[in-house]
């Protein structure tokens, strides 16, 4: 090329009939951008410019030597989507990329090596072509075709843009540089941010969403989820613990059905996957519930408890994840799932200490308050036998020693919904059993306990706050309904635990209420469940019983996991 054209932004000079200002000019202008993509976009541009081509293309590769993007100049978005997906690295595009040397064509159609075009592709007839090569690998191919005027590409052509791709070169490297470097950066923040939350002893879904926050930044995915896995269902299930990107508000305690996916398999393998949502029949599951998937790295987020995995999409194909940010998703989760796992051991620490707290309580209740109300029973139980029968003084006697005796019932009830052994030792669904046994034994009446799916031990906080609302319940029923016949039930389906305490007796109407119509303990019931994440309601008719029923999920209490 002996001249650039007058409208060219930048001044030439001639030697060798390579515009050796112009290309000064562009190197710096390359060299100058951080950004790798944006580079790469402006290295397309001057190719074309420099060689006065009319279209141009970057073949780029990834770190397996794989073609992995293509970027184009000259075609509209109309014409790249009429052509359809990107060349896939055959023909002359895969020969250059297989043995990297300049490729300079009058008519590119006469190669052996050419493939042909896909339809709606524009005609091209001459062709140039040299490798892009940074820090000591090709990196790929420019790629340029049509030369403006009609005639071919040139030496010098040759020459300019072999020039151009060095300098490029030079200014990917620092570029890639740069991008690690912030890469780290990043991810020293994240890491510091989720630490962070846990010295501040946050709740654990609130760590959990600041985990899929921060890999949906570092890894520049549309979406993040993570799941947990339920191995106590048969098959096990996946549900939703955190979201993060567009769309995702409502995907939150949802359950990620329809078969095996890949976080089955990573949950178990304990090893990352990198799949096309396209291809991967595993993928289908969640993308049912989040709308097609192009792209999809899973990781694993175990603790030693827990089987979590991060799912991290791409919902566009076209621009599928990189090894680096399989990589550094990688180590963001390990070094995140640490956290997470002393997170869940400070919980464990403060709940045992909340309940070392109940049983000194329950204790001290016991001993002191209870005992000297039961001896001052008893002594005014010898003073009205002391009395006549009939005497006024005996019957106010008596009735002050019915108001100790309730009293003491009260606070025996207190201490053993502060601390109850068996629920501490075996779980909700045996204490329950305690409970209405002693209930039964109590009222003569019958009591049937029905359960379903009440396998596996709940939280501390969620079994003592079910304990404690089904024992209120029954408080209510023994003191108001007049009951004959009570029915228990506690359910575990798709991790809500359901509580229900049905009686065949008077009904609420007939019961004292107060003013606000929270009486007979309903008020107390229902903030339990509200510090839960849950809720009470009650239905009942006049003379046709009462139905006190409990929701509490699993996910809002903190550790509250299977």
């Amino acid at each position: 090329m002996a001249r650039r054209k007058p409208e060219s932004p930048s001044p030439t000079a001639e030697s060798g009939g390579v515009p050796y200002a112009e290309l000064v000019h562009t190197g710096m202008l390359l060299g100058a951008e951080p950004s790798v993509p944006a580079l790469l976009q402006r290295l397309t541009e001057a190719a074309v410019r420099l060689a006065d081509a009319r279209y141009g293309a970057l073949a780029i590769l990834d770190e397996a030597g794989e073609l992995a993007q293509f970027l184009t100049v000259g075609l509209t978005e109309a014409e790249r989507a009429a052509i359809g997906p990107p060349p896939a690295g055959r023909g002359l595009i895969g020969a250059l990329l297989a043995d990297p040397r300049p490729v300079r064509l009058d008519r590119l159609q006469s190669d052996p090596r050419s493939v042909g075009f896909p339809p709606h592709h524009p005609a091209m007839t001459s062709l140039l072509g040299v490798p892009v090569r940074a820090a000591g690998r090709l990196f790929g191919a420019l790629y340029l075709t049509e030369k403006r005027g009609g005639s071919p590409f040139s030496v010098d052509d040759e020459a300019a843009v072999l020039a151009l791709a060095s300098q490029a070169g030079v200014a990917i490297a620092n570029a890639e540089a740069h991008a690690e470097l912030d890469e780290s950066r990043q991810l020293l923040i994240a890491l510091g941010e989720v630490r962070r939350e846990v010295i501040d002893a946050v709740a654990i879904d609130r760590i959990l969403h600041a985990i899929a926050e921060h890999t949906r930044r570092l890894s520049g995915a549309d979406l993040t989820l993570i799941a947990l896995e339920d191995r106590t269902a048969a098959p096990s299930r996946l549900r939703v613990e955190a979201a993060a990107g567009a769309g995702t508000s409502d995907l939150v305690g949802r359950v990620i059905g329809g078969g095996w996916t890949v976080s089955h398999d990573v949950a178990r393998s304990g090893e990352a996957e990198h799949v096309s949502g396209r291809d991967d029949p595993r993928v289908a599951p969640l993308a049912a519930l989040t709308g097609p998937l192009a792209d999809l790295i899973v990781v694993p987020l175990a603790t030693r408890r827990d089987f979590r995995t991060v799912e991290v999409c791409r919902r566009e194909p076209g621009a599928p994840f990189g090894p680096r940010a399989v990589a550094l998703v990688q180590h963001f989760a390990s070094q995140a799932a640490l956290a997470l796992a002393h997170a869940s051991v400070q919980e464990e620490l403060r709940r045992l200490a909340v309940a070392e707290d109940r049983r000194r309580i329950a204790r001290d209740l016991h001993d002191e308050p209870v005992q000297v109300l039961v001896y001052l029973a008893r002594q005014l139980e010898g003073l009205a036998g002391d009395l006549p029968a009939n005497d006024r003084g005996a019957n106010r006697l008596a009735a002050a020693r019915r108001t100790l005796v309730a009293v003491v019932d009260s606070l025996r009830q207190l201490a053993e919904g502060l601390r109850s052994p068996i629920l501490e030792e075996r779980g909700l669904e045996l204490a329950v059993g305690e409970l209405v046994e002693r209930f039964r034994q109590r009222l003569g009446i019958p009591v049937d306990l029905r359960r379903d799916g009440m396998a596996a031990r709940l939280s501390p906080e969620l079994e003592l706050g079910a304990l404690r609302i089904v024992q209120e319940a029954l408080t209510n029923v023994e003191r108001h309904a007049g009951a004959h016949h009570v029915v228990v039930s506690l359910r575990l389906r798709d991790r809500t635990l359901r509580l229900a305490v049905a009686d065949d007796g008077r009904g609420i109407s007939a019961r004292p209420r107060r003013r606000d119509g929270t009486g007979l303990g309903i008020s107390g019931m229902r903030e339990r469940a509200a510090a839960l994440g849950g809720r009470v309601r009650l239905r009942s008719r006049p003379g046709r019983g009462t139905v006190v029923t409990a929701r509490l999920p699993l996910a809002a209490v903190p550790g509250g996991s299977i």
